[in-house]
């Protein structure tokens, strides 16, 4: 395969293939592939505030097919929704699935407005992933403040 597009929903997907042509394979991620552990507070407090995160069980099929789709491409595009819950599947994707070995140094990851017309105009995201972690622990600091 040449052109591996993962975006947010199987709606979008549907739509994008339609008109991206045989070159390209659309797929979905269903929204978010991982989250912070829900079973403690998740945030390595002392290891510079690492997050760690899970595969919750139902996405873990999903996870696979999306990495085996991966490997067969020669070119992944993650187009997510340009927003920050966009930006935060996009960066888990590029995390979880390993894309670093498609990504050159000034690359960006890619947003795809899923309208016809606007397909061949890309915009660059930048991924903020520490923004759960802030949420999570502001959500466990709040009562202790009080």
């Amino acid at each position: 395969m040449k052109n591996l597009v993962i975006v947010e929903s199987p709606a979008k997907a549907k739509t994008i293939e339609k008109f991206l042509g045989k070159d390209y394979k659309v797929m979905s991620s269903y929204g978010h592939i991982r989250d912070l552990r829900k079973k403690d507070i998740s945030i390595k407090v002392d290891s510079d505030f690492q997050p760690v995160y899970e595969i919750p069980a139902d996405k873990k099929a999903l996870v696979a097919d999306l990495k085996k789709a991966a490997k067969s491409a020669e070119t992944v595009w993650l187009a997510s929704d340009e927003d920050r819950e966009g930006e935060a599947i996009a960066w888990h994707l590029y995390e979880v699935l390993g894309l670093k070995h498609y990504v050159r140094p000034g690359v960006p990851v890619y947003y795809i407005d899923p309208r016809p017309a606007s397909v061949p105009d890309t915009v660059c995201t930048i991924p903020l992933p520490a923004t759960r972690g802030m949420e999570k622990l502001i959500d466990i600091l709040r009562p202790k403040m009080r």
